[in-house]
């Protein structure tokens, strides 16, 4: 069954390898609504994950994802407000009336489950909220990302915090916060847990072992054309830590700290 019909049912292929087979959508479609179920797994999915064609996985294109949405109406309703923005800014149009309709939706079914003191915080719920959270970071609203992650955060707090949310979603909720704080050059609302290792001092930041990289690294689900960029960037940050180390030590005068600097840099 083609996509774009005013149907329930169908095969939505998204890109040249991958096929969703269902039998009904949470909610009853429209013609137009089917372009944005594929603009979401689509355009949008690249926003979120920019490097998926350099990655043997990505997260907004497994068929567990796209089953859960389907589970979900408040997550398709926030689907379809996501893709509303996407479609609007791509067109350079100004919010539709489709976007504003779906962002009422969601808002109301996410409020709805919150309301109910005897329904208790699900996935779906938290999902939803992140559309809201993600779309608000795609339009430029600030206030509106804020006021959408506290509330995923409350949320995610209820259940027992993040650790206790299935992979998939945790994943996604981890991509909407750091695309609001890089979007807005905020804080993230998360804690993210850090490396207890300590970046190594190289006493000569010439001397890097770019094999041993390799190894670190080969564990990974990502294409080994991307060692070497990832070699430049580790090469960049040990020379940024060595120059902080013979500034500490020596104490040179501005003029001395733009000498070393050029000098390891244009190395």
């Amino acid at each position: 069954m083609a996509l774009g019909e005013d149907t329930d049912s169908g095969t939505l292929k998204i890109g040249r390898q991958i096929d969703y087979h269902f039998n009904n959508y949470p909610i009853k479609m429209q013609t137009h609504m089917h372009k944005l179920v594929t603009l979401y797994f689509t355009r949008i999915a690249n926003i979120m994950y920019t490097f998926e064609d350099q990655l043997e996985y990505h997260p907004l294109k497994t068929s567990s994802l796209f089953e859960f949405t389907m589970a979900h109406e408040a997550v398709f309703h926030g689907l379809l407000y996501t893709a509303g923005v996407a479609s609007s800014l791509i067109e350079g149009s100004t919010a539709s009336e489709e976007e504003s309709l779906q962002m009422s939706k969601t808002l109301a079914l996410v409020g709805g489950r919150l309301n109910d003191v005897k329904s208790d915080v699900s996935d779906g719920t938290i999902s939803a909220a992140s559309c809201l959270a993600f779309a608000k970071a795609l339009r430029g609203h600030l206030e509106g990302l804020k006021v959408h992650m506290l509330g995923v955060k409350r949320m995610t707090q209820l259940r027992g915090g993040l650790a206790s949310l299935p992979t998939t979603l945790r994943m996604k909720l981890f991509r909407v916060d750091l695309t609001g704080g890089v979007t807005f050059v905020t804080n993230p609302h998360f804690e993210y847990p850090q490396s207890k290792k300590r970046p190594t001092m190289y006493s000569d930041p010439h001397l890097l072992e770019h094999d041993l990289l390799e190894n670190e690294i080969s564990d990974f689900p990502f294409k080994w054309s991307l060692v070497p960029v990832f070699n430049e960037t580790r090469d960049f940050s040990a020379k940024m830590l060595w120059i902080e180390k013979v500034l500490a030590d020596r104490g040179k005068a501005l003029w001395d700290e733009v000498e070393i600097m050029r000098g390891v840099l244009s190395g």
